[in-house]
């Protein structure tokens, strides 16, 4: 121990109160130096902390776009003889997924045009919104790097969808 730690305890009068600063101070001037080493620089108290993590904000958005989706498509009146509308998703799927021609050259024409729409929309999304729009000319910092691309982009793509329907 060194003398300046056993000065400080020696002023302390046992009757004279002690503030809870003066209590942290002893208590962590008598830790090894395995334990200071072990504890972490800083103790985080605050739950906010955990929730600016960037892949937490992205699902949480994903989970709210989903979940959207989920009601709208699973209200009563959808399992009625009435098929469920969505506006925007129900065009893309319908172009990518459903309603194919019965002729061979139609399918084919139309599986390369949603290809060429899909690629259209990546490359908008990733070069034009995300880096020139978000990133260099508006500078929003959730945009930095390559942070937030593939959110732009899936949203670029059923957009360039839509409108090929």
């Amino acid at each position: 121990m060194d003398t300046g730690e056993e000065e400080s305890v020696e002023h302390l009068d046992e009757n004279e109160p002690v503030s809870d600063d003066k209590k942290k101070i002893i208590e962590n001037s008598f830790k090894s130096e395995e334990e200071e080493e072990c504890s972490p620089p800083y103790q985080v108290q605050n739950v906010k902390y955990y929730c600016q993590h960037p892949y937490l904000r992205l699902l949480t958005s994903y989970s709210v776009i989903f979940c959207n989706f989920l009601m709208f498509a699973e209200d009563p009146i959808a399992h009625s003889v009435v098929e469920a509308e969505t506006p925007v998703m129900g065009n893309a799927y319908t172009m990518v997924a459903a309603h194919y021609p019965p002729q061979g050259l139609y399918v084919a024409l139309k599986v390369t045009l949603w290809l060429i729409f899909m690629g259209m929309g990546l490359i908008v999304g990733k070069f034009v919104i995300h880096r020139l729009l978000l990133r260099k000319l508006l500078r929003i910092q959730m945009f930095r790097h390559d942070q937030g691309s593939w959110m732009i982009m899936f949203f670029t793509v059923v957009f360039f969808l839509y409108l090929s329907s």
